[in-house]
C-alpha cells in the first residue's frame, strides 16, 4: 500500500499592511492640503460672482419698476461688520431720500421701498455709502447715476460700474475704468 502525499500550496494573502495604509492616508492628506486652497478660492470667486448677479438683478428690478410706474427711486447702501444691505426708496420729484437699510425704523419712507439684504459677508468700497444716497434711478428716462461699487471677499475684489444709460457691468481687470 502506497500513500501519496499531496503538497498543499498556500497562497499569500493580498492585504494592506498597517504601514501601507498609513502611507496611503498620508498621500491623500498631502494631496488635499495642496488642493484645498484652489477649492476655497473657486468657492470665493463663485460666491462673489453670485453676489454681483444678485445686485444687478435687484437694481434692474428697481429700474423696471421705476420705468413702468414712472417713479423715481433713491438707492442707499449700508454695511456693518458682518452684514450689508441695499434699499430703494420711492421719492417725490427729484428729492433724494437716504435710508439706513440696517435700521429701517429710522427711515422716513414716504411711499414704498424695496429691500435687499445679503447673507454674504462682503466689504463694500464706495464713497457713496450711507448716510449718502448711492444712486438715483429715474423712472421717466430710466437712467442711473454714474457710480461704482467695489466688492471685496477673501482677497478677491470686483468693481461694478453703473452706467448713466442704465447698464450695469463688471469692470474688467486690467482695463481702464473710472472705478479704480
Amino acid at each position: 500500500m502506497s500513500i501519496q502525499m499531496s503538497a498543499i500550496q498556500i497562497k499569500p494573502l493580498n492585504a494592506f499592511s498597517l504601514i501601507e495604509s498609513l502611507v496611503t492616508l498620508l498621500v491623500v492628506v498631502i494631496a488635499l492640503y495642496f488642493i484645498s486652497p484652489v477649492i476655497f478660492k473657486l468657492h470665493s470667486q463663485m460666491s462673489l460672482d453670485n453676489e454681483i448677479e444678485q445686485i444687478k438683478n435687484f437694481v434692474y428690478h428697481i429700474q423696471t419698476k421705476a420705468r413702468y410706474q414712472q417713479k423715481n427711486f433713491s438707492l442707499s447702501i449700508n454695511q456693518s461688520r458682518d452684514r450689508w444691505c441695499m434699499v430703494a426708496v420711492e421719492n417725490e420729484d427729484e428729492k433724494q431720500i437716504a435710508c439706513d437699510c440696517l435700521n429701517l425704523t429710522s427711515c422716513v419712507i414716504p411711499k414704498s421701498y424695496l429691500l435687499y439684504q445679503s447673507p454674504t459677508r462682503l466689504k463694500l468700497i464706495s464713497n457713496s455709502l450711507y448716510p449718502n444716497v448711492f444712486s438715483n434711478i429715474y423712472g421717466v428716462s430710466g437712467q442711473l447715476s454714474n457710480k461704482c461699487l467695489g466688492l471685496e471677499m477673501d482677497n478677491l475684489n470686483e468693481y461694478i460700474q453703473f452706467d448713466p444709460r442704465g447698464v450695469i457691468y463688471v469692470a474688467q481687470k486690467g482695463k481702464r475704468t473710472t472705478c479704480r
